[in-house]
């Protein structure tokens, strides 16, 4: 055989061969070329060709034609077809035409092959394919299409080398199937010709988003994006479904930004920014929402902003969280601080109880700690009461509390002090502060404020018998005043000093007992060395001043007052004097009595005679 151009054959074999292959011909517009083969194929530069026509290789029985080439270096080709620019026409036009119909086999239309059994240096492209500078938009480097009524995939990819397993199946129709990693260098927009973001799904996205989705179906269970992992059999490590990642700066740094929301208020539908669901994992370790604030700067870990009622807020956490809320908060459950196993509704350094709404208490030791603490600002006007704290129960059948207060230990100390209820008040209107202010309400007998000294009285009845402001089972002590009848405590009466006086009764005392301890009694009256004051001059004292000797007049007492004390020595004394009188006039009388039985006898004597 002739060693030809491989370029002129190429042509001449697509465009003028007509093959006799019972001679073994080749047959040009300038006469034949002869060879034998000895199998009625052509070779050239082949002597033993094994397919119809083989071109610098031997080829394959089962192939109608082999074309190789024995050039080596740089753009070295096996089979070159070029045909002239298209000028005109809806048909199409094709370089090269590769077709088979399927059947039960295995059937390609184009075999492209750019392998080696060992690993080499260099490229390799099974498929090379470059378009352009046609109709904008209509420029394909690959164009491929899936007909017909079964399921396939119009371009397939297959990473053998790390998926050598998979069974071919593509479990539908494709327009592609990738088995394995897809990278790509550019832009991939989904249902969208003009991808903006690197990813775009069904919509354009936006140069600055790296990815963009969106949904174009409407109805129920719609979702932009879904991302779902197998479930986790082990491993300490953690799995996520979804990563969001951004390094804080300058700037605002956002890892996942949610958005749920419409500028036309409506009142359908349901909107949640964020909708999370966790559950049936360990015991105590289910998360809806896991996140963390970390690093060394203040902040918040969740961060609750209620922006239609708090616009103005300035964005600052004053400090560092766990949670955060500009605004109010709603828990339809239980709420535990610092406890893990909340039984009251809120419960706070402590498990609490299930018949408590509310349970505090403090884990800290020392001066000034408090369990709860509720400060209001100043209150600068309004008539209705503004209070720190309001404990409210409707009063039913059983024991009814509205405050319940115990400062109290089992075991009897003499340390310490111990208050079941500590109130101040003071520096508002000048008589309108009050320490306590209790009051009974209703139909039914009570008392406002109860004391029992349970101590010594330990076998009280819990009946007041009766309606009081104040009912006291037991001792009571006052270090001061105490009024009663009135809300006013007189200092002076009739320009006598009061102050020292500690009770004041406006309408009567009534009492089985008064005692009056540590008064000078009166037996100095019976000493001998009493100055009792003759009758004839106490007489003179009362025609002269018209008031018994060494007692308060009238005026006194109507000026002065009437102390029980002196006045009950006074009396006494008085009395004791009386009787001193008495005993003296008894014992003139008894010597009048002596000298009149003297003198009867005298008489009778003197009768007798």
């Amino acid at each position: 055989m002739k060693s030809f151009n491989l370029s002129f054959f190429i042509v001449l074999i697509i465009s003028f061969f007509a093959i006799d292959s019972a001679n073994a011909q080749i047959y040009t517009p300038s006469g034949a070329i002869q060879g034998t083969s000895g199998n009625n194929n052509i070779g050239l530069s082949q002597t033993s060709p094994q397919s119809k026509l083989s071109i610098f290789g031997a080829g394959d029985p089962r192939f109608s034609a082999y074309i190789s080439t024995n050039t080596s270096g740089n753009g070295v080709a096996g089979l070159v077809s070029e045909l002239p620019a298209i000028t005109g026409g809806a048909d199409w036009n094709r370089s090269i035409m590769a077709r088979i119909t399927s059947g039960r086999g295995y059937a390609v239309g184009l075999d492209a092959r750019s392998y080696n059994t060992a690993p080499g240096a260099g490229r390799s492209y099974g498929l090379y394919a470059t378009a352009g500078n046609a109709t904008s938009n209509y420029n394909y480097g690959v164009f491929s299409r899936l007909l017909g009524s079964n399921s396939g995939t119009a371009i397939l990819g297959w990473d053998a080398i790390n998926n050598p397993g998979w069974n071919h199946s593509t479990n539908g129709s494709w327009a592609g199937y990738f088995v394995g990693n897809v990278g790509v260098d550019g832009k991939v927009g989904v249902n969208t010709v003009n991808p903006l973001s690197q990813v775009s799904i069904n919509g354009d996205g936006d140069t600055r988003y790296g990815a963009y989705v969106t949904s174009n179906t409407a109805g129920n269970g719609v979702a932009g994006l879904v991302s779902e992992l197998p479930k986790i059999t082990g491993g300490a490590d953690w799995n996520r479904s979804i990563i969001a990642k951004i390094e804080a700066g300058t700037g605002y740094a956002v890892g996942v930004n949610t958005s749920s929301y419409t500028d036309v208020a409506s009142n359908q539908g349901r909107s949640y920014g964020l909708h999370a669901t966790a559950g049936n994992a360990t015991s105590n370790y289910n998360y809806g929402v896991f996140s963390r604030l970390r690093g060394a700067n203040a902040g918040t870990a969740i961060l609750g902003w209620d922006e239609i009622n708090k616009p103005t807020w300035d964005h600052s956490t004053n400090g560092s969280w766990a949670g955060y809320f500009v605004g109010n908060v709603g828990v339809d459950g239980k709420v535990g601080v610092n406890t893990v196993n909340p039984l009251s509704q809120v419960s706070i350094n402590g498990d609490g109880d299930t018949r408590y709404g509310a349970y505090v208490t403090s884990n800290t030791a020392g001066n000034g700690v408090a369990g709860l603490v509720s400060e209001l600002p100043k209150i600068t006007g309004g008539a209705d009461w503004n209070r720190s704290i309001i404990a409210k129960i409707e009063a039913g059948t059983g024991y009814a509390v509205g405050v319940n207060t115990s400062s109290y230990t089992d075991v009897a100390s003499n340390q310490g002090r111990s208050y079941g209820l500590h109130a101040t008040a003071g520096n508002a209107t000048s008589n309108y502060n009050y320490g306590v202010f209790s009051r009974l309400r209703g139909a039914n007998a009570g008392t406002a404020i109860l004391g029992w000294d349970e101590i010594n009285k330990p076998a009280w009845d819990h009946s007041t018998n009766g309606s009081w402001a104040g009912y006291f089972v037991g001792d009571v002590g006052v270090d001061g005043k105490v009024a009663i009848g009135t809300n006013q405590m007189p200092t002076t009466l009739n320009g006598y000093n009061l102050s020292n006086y500690k009770l004041y009764v406006c309408g009567g005392i009534l009492a089985d007992e008064l005692l009056i301890p540590s008064v000078s009694w009166c037996d100095y009256v019976f000493e001998d060395t009493y100055d009792l004051t003759p009758l004839e001059d106490v007489k003179e004292h009362i025609a002269t001043k018209g008031y018994l000797h060494k007692t308060p007049s009238a005026e006194e007492v109507e000026s002065e007052g009437m102390k029980i004390g002196e006045i009950t020595v006074n009396q006494q004394e008085k009395i004791e004097e009386i009787f001193l009188h008495l005993i003296e006039m008894n014992d003139q009388l008894q010597e009048l009595k002596a000298e009149n039985a003297s003198l009867k006898t005298q008489l009778e004597q003197i009768r007798n005679k």
